[in-house]
C-alpha cells in the first residue's frame, strides 16, 4: 500500500516525538545554517551596473527614454530658469508624469498574474 507525503510526514513526526533532542544541537544547527544562508547570499550579490543590465531585459526601453526626457525637461526648466514661480509650476505639472510612464509597466505585471513577485521582490 502507497503512503501519500502527509502519511509519510506523520509517521516521521510521530517517530521523532519519541526521540530525545538535544536542544544545544538544535540551536547551533539553527546558527550554522542562518551562516551558510547569508554567505550564499554574500556570494550572490551584484553590483548596480549588474542589476541594470538584468533589469534591461525585462522592462520595455521606451519607458525609459521617455521618463529621462522627463528627467531632461525638468534639469534644463531648472538650469535656465531663474527659479520663479513659473518654474515651480511646471515642475508640479511634469511630476506626475514619471507615474504616468509607469503605469503600463504595472498594467503589464497585473495582466501577466507577477503583481505577487514585483511585491516580494528585494532589490539591492
Amino acid at each position: 500500500m502507497m503512503m501519500t507525503v502527509d502519511e509519510k510526514l506523520h509517521a516521521y513526526a510521530k517517530n521523532q516525538k519519541d526521540r530525545n533532542i538535544d536542544e544545544k544541537k538544535l540551536q547551533q544547527t539553527i546558527i550554522k545554517s542562518k551562516e551558510a544562508y547569508w554567505d550564499g547570499e554574500i556570494e550572490r550579490n551584484m553590483s548596480w551596473l549588474e542589476f541594470l543590465y538584468q533589469q534591461a531585459s525585462y522592462i520595455q526601453k521606451h519607458w525609459w527614454f521617455a521618463q529621462g526626457a522627463v528627467l531632461l525637461i525638468l534639469w534644463m526648466t531648472m538650469f535656465l530658469s531663474d527659479s520663479s514661480i513659473y518654474t515651480r509650476r511646471c515642475m508640479g505639472i511634469l511630476a506626475p508624469s514619471f507615474v504616468i510612464l509607469i503605469l503600463p509597466e504595472l498594467w503589464k505585471n497585473r495582466s501577466n498574474g507577477a503583481m505577487e513577485v514585483e511585491g516580494a521582490t528585494f532589490f539591492p
